[in-house]
């Protein structure tokens, strides 16, 4: 089940896992590296990218973000593209 917001659909916790282990790697960062930029463990970053858990607060959102050098909805958020390709 997807939650909508200004027109898209935010992503499950999987999804956002699978999205931000994608946008880490493409940065070149290890779970570790990325954790520590965090201050987070690296367990607690495995977590989110195998979709067990996800830090929804606002400021770990936004960390992420710049760190991984995307915006909140990148992040966070299904592109239009992903949505019609998923529901047909």
């Amino acid at each position: 089940c997807y939650m909508k917001c200004e027109g898209f659909a935010l992503m499950n916790n999987k999804e956002l896992g699978k999205n931000l282990k994608r946008l880490r790697e493409d940065k070149g960062l290890s779970q570790k590296e990325l954790a520590d930029k965090l201050n987070y463990t690296r367990q607690n970053l495995s977590k989110w990218e195998r979709g067990i858990a996800f830090p929804f607060d606002e400021e770990t959102i936004g960390k992420l973000a710049k760190i991984l050098g995307v915006s909140k909805k990148e992040l966070l958020i299904k592109s239009p593209r992903k949505i019609s390709k998923f529901t047909r």
